[in-house]
C-alpha cells in the first residue's frame, strides 16, 4: 500500500491548481504495477474456480470427450465462463463471483453481461436460467472488441455489417472536398486498415472483399449513385 499512500493529487479550478490531497485505494493511471497487480488478483479467481471444480461444485464445459474441460477464460478485464446446465453449476457460480468481488473489489457488471446457450436448450429453461443468474441472453447482434460473436451460417451476412461501416464512412467524406491525394491518405489510414483487424480472428469470404474493394475504388474516382465517373486505370 506504499505506492498507493505516498501518492498525492490536486485538483485544477479555473486553471489553478487547489490543495493537495493523498489517494486511499487505487493506483493512478499509467502505473507500471497494474498489470502485474490485477494479474495476480485474477489469479484469485482460477485457484477459486479450481477448488469448486474438485469439490464437484462447478462443472466446466468440454468441446468433444477427448477435449479438457475449461471452466474459464480472462482477456484483460474480460471473463468467459464455461459451464454445464446442472442446477449445481448454477447456483454455484454467483457465490463464485461474489466471493471473488470481495477478495479483489472487482465487481461483475450484470447490465453488461450475457449468456450463451448451445442449440439442444429448450426455451423454458433458457429462461429460466438467465433470471437465476440475472443477465440478459446474447443476441446475434452482440459484437466484443467489435467483432461479431455470434455468426450466422451465411458468411457473407455475418460480415454485412463492414460494408455498412464503410459506405457510412465514405458517405460523410463525400461531403467535403477531397483531391485524389486526400483520398488515397483517407483510404491507406482509414479503409484500408479496417479489414485486417477482424481478419485477425476470421477469414473475410471473398465475395465481402470484393465490396469492400469495390467501395474504396469508387470513393477514389469520386463514384457514386448520382453521378458516374469513368475508372481510367485498373484499380488492380
Amino acid at each position: 500500500m506504499h505506492c498507493v499512500g505516498t501518492a498525492s493529487f490536486s485538483i485544477v479550478v479555473n486553471g489553478q491548481a487547489e490543495g493537495f490531497f493523498v489517494s486511499e485505494r487505487g493506483l493512478r493511471q499509467g502505473f507500471p504495477l497494474s498489470p502485474y497487480l490485477f494479474i495476480l488478483c485474477s489469479q484469485g479467481l482460477t485457484w477459486l474456480m479450481r477448488k469448486m471444480e474438485s469439490n464437484a461444485l462447478y462443472n466446466g464445459y468440454r468441446v468433444n470427450r477427448s477435449a479438457p474441460v475449461v471452466s474459464h477464460l480472462m482477456f484483460a478485464d474480460d471473463l468467459l465462463l464455461f459451464g454445464t446446465l446442472d442446477n449445481r453449476t448454477i447456483e454455484t457460480l454467483l457465490p463464485i463471483l461474489s466471493i471473488y468481488a470481495a477478495w479483489s473489489g472487482q465487481n461483475a457488471n450484470m447490465q453488461k453481461s450475457a449468456v450463451f446457450f448451445s442449440k439442444g436448450v429448450e426455451h423454458n429453461r433458457r429462461l429460466e436460467v438467465a433470471e437465476i443468474l440475472g443477465v440478459k441472453q446474447m443476441e446475434s447482434s452482440d459484437k466484443y472488441l467489435g467483432h461479431q460473436l455470434l455468426k450466422s451460417a451465411h458468411l457473407t451476412t455475418s460480415h454485412d455489417f463492414l460494408e455498412e461501416k464503410f459506405n457510412s464512412k465514405t458517405a460523410e467524406w463525400k461531403r467535403i472536398f477531397l483531391t485524389h491525394a486526400g483520398r488515397t491518405m483517407l483510404i491507406q489510414t482509414e479503409l484500408g486498415l479496417i479489414p485486417p483487424y477482424y481478419m485477425a480472428t476470421s477469414l473475410l469470404p471473398k465475395k465481402t472483399l470484393n465490396k469492400l474493394t469495390r467501395i474504396m475504388r469508387n470513393f477514389w474516382w469520386g463514384h457514386d449513385k448520382e453521378v458516374r465517373k469513368m475508372h481510367f486505370i485498373n484499380w488492380e
